[in-house]
Parts: structure tokens; C-alpha cells; sequence
């Protein structure tokens, strides 16, 4: 099922007309900036978008918080299968990967994930109470558990469905923005 949606998803983000996708871009990253949790965050770790995934693009933002903000961007272990988080104050510091992912040099500092004031979250699918499909790895799923901040997710309206499977080691997002709202999720009750 995951699979599928992941599939079904990748696609229509593809698929995307780039001028519509860089006015739903604008538009989400306009209500990101509007929200008290990021105009008081210090630190903000973001994600440097996936080109060819078609991803929310947070360059601009990045290019416009980096001498206001402790703009920080992660670089993936594999071996590992974690996030490390690190510093940056010039996009001269990123270095393409061998995936084609813009990612930070290994020798910028890095910071604790419980440092963080806030972490802008990717992902391909998500629900209104706030669980969230990525690209399967469990990256950000290992990373989202060590961080006491709030947990944001960008995406198009299109990527919020009614409900996804969660699962035990999910972590569920505090919001989500799309082109057309900004959803405070909300776990059911038992």
C-alpha cells in the first residue's frame, strides 16, 4: 500500500506543471513565514529540495534566513541510516551528493537535534492528524524522535490524504502546509 502511494504520489509531483508548482511553492513557503512558531524559531533546520522529486522548494528561504537565522540543513549516513545536522552560513558549503541531493560538507559544524527550534519535514504523503509517508530510508523518522521542536511539513495539497497507516516508530508532524491551508494536526483520541 505504501509503496503504491509513494509510486502514485512521486508521479503527480512529477507530473506538475513547473509555473503552477512555483506559484503553490510561493504560496506555502508565504504561510511558513507567517507562522509564530517559525518567525520565533533561532534555528530552523530545513531540507534542500530533490530537483528531480519536484519537492517544495525552500531555497528561497534558505537564501532568505541565512545571516537571520541558524539556517541548518542535514546530510545523510547511509551506513548508518541517520541525519546529521549541521550550520550553514553560505550555500558554498553544499556539496552534490552521488544521488544528486545538495547537502552539506561534512566538516561545516553540526548541531544536537534537541537544539533545534524548529524542523521543516519532507515528505510524499501525509494525513490531517499529522502522519507522514517519506521515501522509505527512516532517516527522518530516527531524527524526528530526538527533536523537542515543532515539526512542520511542506507539501502539496494533492499529497494529503484521508488517513495513512501509521506505524510505531512514525513520528507525527504538528502541521502541515499546502498551497491552499495550514493544517494543525491533531492524533485521534483513545
Amino acid at each position: 500500500m505504501k509503496q503504491l502511494l509513494r509510486k502514485n504520489l512521486r508521479e503527480k509531483r512529477k507530473n506538475q506543471q513547473k509555473s503552477i508548482k512555483k506559484i503553490k511553492d510561493t504560496k506555502i513557503c508565504s504561510k511558513l513565514e507567517k507562522l509564530i512558531e517559525f518567525q520565533n524559531a533561532k534555528s530552523v533546520l530545513f531540507y534542500a529540495p530533490i530537483e528531480q522529486e519536484m519537492e517544495v522548494d525552500t531555497w528561497k528561504l534558505i537564501k532568505k534566513y541565512i545571516q537571520k537565522k541558524e539556517v541548518l540543513l542535514p546530510s545523510t549516513e547511509h551506513k548508518k541510516r541517520s541525519i546529521k545536522i549541521h550550520h550553514i552560513t553560505s550555500l558554498d558549503q553544499l556539496k552534490k551528493t552521488n544521488l544528486g541531493i545538495l547537502e552539506p560538507d561534512k566538516k561545516s559544524p553540526t548541531e544536537k537535534p534537541e537544539n533545534i527550534d524548529l524542523v521543516i519535514v519532507p515528505g510524499i504523503a501525509f494525513d490531517e492528524q499529522g502522519n507522514r509517508i517519506g521515501f522509505g530510508g527512516g532517516f527522518y523518522d530516527k531524527l524526528l524522535k530526538k527533536v523537542k521542536c515543532p515539526k512542520v511539513a511542506l507539501a502539496y495539497d494533492f499529497q494529503i490524504m484521508q488517513s495513512i497507516p501509521g506505524e510505531k516508530h512514525d513520528v507525527p508532524m504538528d502541521k502541515i502546509i499546502t498551497e491552499k491551508r495550514v493544517i494543525r494536526c491533531s492524533l485521534p483520541t483513545s
